[in-house]
């Protein structure tokens, strides 16, 4: 998304000397006691100015250069990029206001890779337009090898050249597995490091070894997350929000002693991704905070901004969907598995409808079943189950390529839209009739990124988001036909909602202002200004496009999540500049 430039008049980040906390931790996977506490290790706390804390998403939100001298992170509502100066405590926006997620730095520090509007980019450090290298989904993780590659995670592994071009399958999901993430390279470059998360949740990660020339794969290290390689000979990695180390000899492939807790309160976000970076001069850079996510509430907002608690119990809450007769709520609760639960509204109960891992929930227009995103089968797909609970849930996709999570159903139940991901023309919406899923075709295909199709009550629209314009942008088609699409939106959109009367139509501006759109009936194609409601740091899809609002049925006010506090209050990245001389100095086997 475009944002306005900023100037920066003054330092975002203020550099005070302090003391990091002390290390918790395991060897192995057993925990220590309070006893065995490893002394606090001198370093700096670099302080956000208020109005600019870390964006926390599901990818990581900083990196440290390779020399130690730059943090680039990603900050605000609309996640923009900053480059702060280790040494001076003076930042700036990077690429002129660039918005983005995932920065991750080149070998050479001469070039930043991030993710944006579901693509992968490159911009330089010291100043030029970012370069564009290929279609991605947003919110993902990536290494920059030294030998001009790049690997990301896109369910599985890919890789493409640093130069842009053709991406290159590496590592693809088994039955059960969720994600391949945060890839790392060991030296040479002939093999990858990656965590595998299933179905059961990330808390259930392996740090798994691919030998990229002969294709073995190894579990190195269980219930673990974000894996790195130390250049030291050491294997870097987070459990339970304390960084891990273990001797790790490259030889062998192996890790060759007993893991050691290095740094404890690592902030780790609701998918398992660990903020921490480190440089190849030694340094290492942390966001404080442990788990993350456990505090956010769901709340109504009318349309003046004016909030009311649900009183529902706080949990680790993502995406959700209202029933159509607004009393029971389907919502994605991500801890201790990842799996859609049911919420009565009246009565306060909460209840768990699927086992074995399920995200995204959306109801069928009859209330009678609800569909939701699983990688359970393998490729990404999607699936439904009875919303009383009987029976077992059942695939409604069988695509070759991964579906994605944006999906909604025609109010006659009969036509299914949803996202595919394809490797030459990136997203691509899809609509297929009900139950008939070798009758699935492309509605709209084209080398633009379409995703989050939503049909208006009526079903004769559908609304969809598109990045042809350069940004993420809200589009209005008719509907069955040709796509005949009319930009609704004027400067960025995403999140797109209908009103229960189809008469309106909602979505997020880029300054994550609620906005909304008065939509002619019979089909007329003069659609309104859009006009604001309300803002706040409510907790939005900015980086993925997707939908975590609704509407009551009589439209007067909107289901929200509020984000937890501390999510909210995650101003200050802490750096040790002697880590490595740190871990060399651990009593470990090598």
């Amino acid at each position: 998304m475009r944002m306005e430039r900023r100037r920066v008049s003054r330092s975002i980040f203020s550099l005070a000397m302090g003391s990091l906390l002390a290390a918790a931790g395991c060897g192995g996977t057993s925990r220590r006691t309070a006893s065995e506490a490893l002394e606090q290790p001198p370093g700096r706390v670099l302080k956000l100015l208020p109005e600019h804390w870390l964006t926390i998403r599901n990818s990581p939100v900083m990196a440290l250069s390779p020399d130690g001298t730059s943090v680039v992170f990603s900050a605000g509502a609309s996640g923009q990029l900053y480059r702060l100066s280790v040494n001076s405590g003076q930042a700036a926006p990077l690429g002129h206001g660039q918005p983005g997620s995932a920065p991750f730095f080149s070998p050479d520090g001469k070039w930043v890779g991030f993710f944006a509007e579901g693509k992968l980019l490159k911009l330089p450090l010291e100043g030029g337009p970012a370069v564009t290298l290929c279609e991605a989904c947003p919110g993902s993780s990536a290494v920059w090898t030294a030998e001009g590659a790049i690997i990301y995670e896109q369910g599985g592994l890919w890789r493409i050249p640093d130069s842009g071009g053709q991406p290159e399958l590496l590592t693809q999901l088994s039955p059960g597995e969720y994600s391949h993430s945060w890839p790392d390279v060991l030296p040479g470059g002939a093999a990858v490091l990656y965590t595998s998360t299933t179905s059961q949740g990330w808390n259930d990660g392996q740090i798994v070894l691919r030998n990229l020339e002969t294709g073995e794969r190894r579990i190195l290290v269980e219930k673990a997350t974000a894996a790195r390689y130390v250049p030291t000979g050491w294997l870097a990695y987070v459990q339970g929000g304390v960084l891990m180390a273990a001797p790790f000899d490259l030889q062998t492939l192996s890790v060759s002693g007993p893991a050691r807790a290095i740094v404890e309160n690592v902030m780790e976000s609701s998918s398992g991704t660990a903020h921490y970076s480190f440089s190849s001069s030694g340094a290492l850079a942390y966001v404080p905070g442990g788990i993350l996510g456990g505090d956010r509430k769901l709340v109504w907002v009318d349309r003046a901004g004016t909030e009311q608690d649900l009183n529902a119990p706080q949990r680790r809450y993502g995406y959700f969907r209202l029933s159509p007769d607004g009393r029971t709520l389907a919502i994605q609760i991500d801890w201790p598995t990842i799996d859609i639960w049911l919420y009565d509204l009246a009565g306060g109960s909460l209840r768990q409808l699927t086992r074995g891992g399920a995200e995204f929930p959306w109801w069928t227009p009859d209330g009678s079943r609800v569909t939701f995103f699983s990688s359970r089968a393998g490729v990404p797909n999607l699936f439904w189950q009875r919303a009383d609970g009987a029976g077992p849930a059942e695939q409604l996709t069988r695509s070759s390529h991964p579906v994605e999570h944006s999906f909604s159903w025609s109010p006659d139940g009969q036509t299914l839209a949803f996202t595919v991901n394809h490797p030459e023309t990136g997203m691509d919406i899809w609509i297929q009739p009900a139950g008939r899923p070798e009758q699935a075709r492309p509605y709209l295909q084209t080398r633009h990124r379409e995703c989050c199709p939503v049909f208006s009550p009526d079903g004769n629209r559908l609304a969809y988001l598109s990045n042809q314009s350069g940004q993420a942008e809200v589009y209005v088609s008719p509907f069955p036909g040709s796509p005949q699409p009319r930009k609704v939106s004027l400067d960025g959109g995403i999140e797109p909602l209908w009103s229960r009367n189809g008469r309106e139509l909602f979505f997020w501006n880029n300054d994550r202002q609620l906005m909304a759109v008065a939509i002619p009936a019979g089909g007329g194609a003069e659609f309104g200004e859009p006009r604001p409601l309300f803002g706040g740091t409510f907790l939005s899809a900015a980086a993925s496009w997707r939908t975590r609002i609704d509407i009551a049925p009589d439209g007067s006010r909107f289901l929200l999540i509020r984000r937890g506090e501390q999510e909210d209050a995650t101003k200050e990245i802490r750096l040790i500049p002697d880590w490595f001389g740190r871990l060399d100095r651990l009593p470990a086997a090598r």
